[in-house]
């Protein structure tokens, strides 16, 4: 019995361990060089390219147009950052961003529903993707560098967890289907 339950803790500490990422660690995307990119995890990288490309869609396309390609060429990025590591990421993505494996259509406009229906490796990198097209589409975030807000402050993005709980965004999505994805990612990341 009492092996039992160490067999089930060491498993709930693996499982939320594997959830939670190993990094803990915050970053603002928009100001990410590429050296900083390389250095993150496997599965964190994903997230922030997901991330970008959401948040430079949100200032410029309407929901209704916006598909999401996900899967992308990620060993392409940073075999392209380590030649220039001292580049901002952002500027490298926005020069070419390549392809990917598979497009999901109208994330901003998709229910919990379709979120949850979609593969597991799929979920996090549109997650990411939809926190930043809210985050764009909340600030309007400019096209350029260095870019100043009317007030003049520089604009920038908000840090982003690269190891928020897409698990609870399922879990949450599962609850009320019909909500939209848009809604239940503002709640969570």
């Amino acid at each position: 019995m009492a092996r039992t339950i160490l067999t089930i803790g060491a498993l709930v500490i693996g499982v939320a361990a594997t959830v939670h990422g190993a990094t803990g660690k915050k970053v603002d995307p928009t100001k990410m060089t590429c050296a900083e990119f390389v250095a993150l995890t496997e599965e964190a990288q994903p997230r922030v390219v997901a991330w970008l490309d959401g948040y430079s869609s949100g200032a410029k396309a309407k929901p209704e147009a916006v598909p999401v390609v996900v899967k992308r060429e990620i060993a392409h990025i940073v075999e392209e950052c380590t030649e220039t590591p001292k580049q901002s990421l952002w500027d490298k993505i926005r020069g070419k961003l390549p392809g990917g494996k598979k497009t999901v259509a109208n994330p901003a406009k998709m229910t919990c529903e379709e979120f949850v229906a979609l593969e597991k490796p799929v979920q996090p990198e549109v997650a990411y993707w939809m926190d930043g097209y809210n985050e764009g589409a909340q600030k309007g975030q400019p096209e350029t560098k260095g870019a100043k807000a009317a007030d003049g402050e520089a604009t920038g993005a908000a840090d982003v967890a690269l190891d928020a709980d897409v698990v609870a965004v399922v879990e949450e999505c599962r609850v009320e289907p019909k909500q939209a994805l848009s809604d239940e990612i503002k709640k969570k990341f």
